[in-house]
């Protein structure tokens, strides 16, 4: 691949890696971070680059390998009783663009399951169907299916307890 084909083919991907990247790592900075470190193991492994079809497909499932292995790498320690856990809403700038009640699923989403997160995310976010996710991520349709159910529905019961003003129902 020539760095044509690198500006062609991967860099127009930046976004959607990029929203990919910060859905599971729940951080803007740690997002551009991986993202950035894709790119650069993408770029140093272009000489073996001319039997992947799906060069889309390819960089998703690096950008989420890659945000995993971070998270397995950064997970703390677990919180001792007292300790808060800290907050991982989007930053302040990205909050001014969202509506309140998607800035709450967002922050929802960041409950679920690492896999039910990231199928959540490839489906309703990114507008993937599943055969693409499958390709993405090695899960079957099927799995896929499952997984975006039970994310909807723990989505859906964790948003029924938040009332008007943000708080949790008793």
């Amino acid at each position: 691949m020539d760095k044509d084909t690198f500006k062609e083919t991967v860099l127009p991907l930046k976004h959607r890696l990029y929203r990919l990247a910060c859905s599971l790592l729940g951080d803007p900075d740690e997002a551009q971070d991986a993202v950035q470190e894709v790119f650069v193991r993408i770029w140093s492994k272009r000489g073996n680059m001319k039997e992947i079809r799906n060069m889309e497909a390819f960089a998703i499932t690096i950008t989420k390998n890659h945000c995993l292995d971070r998270l397995r790498k950064l997970r703390p320690l677990p919180l001792e009783d007292g300790q808060k856990k800290e907050s991982r809403l989007p930053d302040p700038a990205m909050k001014m663009e969202m509506s309140d009640s998607v800035r709450l699923i967002l922050h929802l989403m960041q409950q679920l399951p690492e896999q039910q997160r990231m199928v959540m995310h490839l489906h309703d976010i990114e507008q993937m169907d599943n055969n693409e996710i499958a390709e993405c991520t090695g899960l079957s349709t099927d799995a896929i299916r499952a997984n975006l159910s039970r994310a909807r529905k723990k989505i859906r019961t964790l948003y029924t307890r938040i009332d008007t003003h943000g708080l949790e129902k008793n």
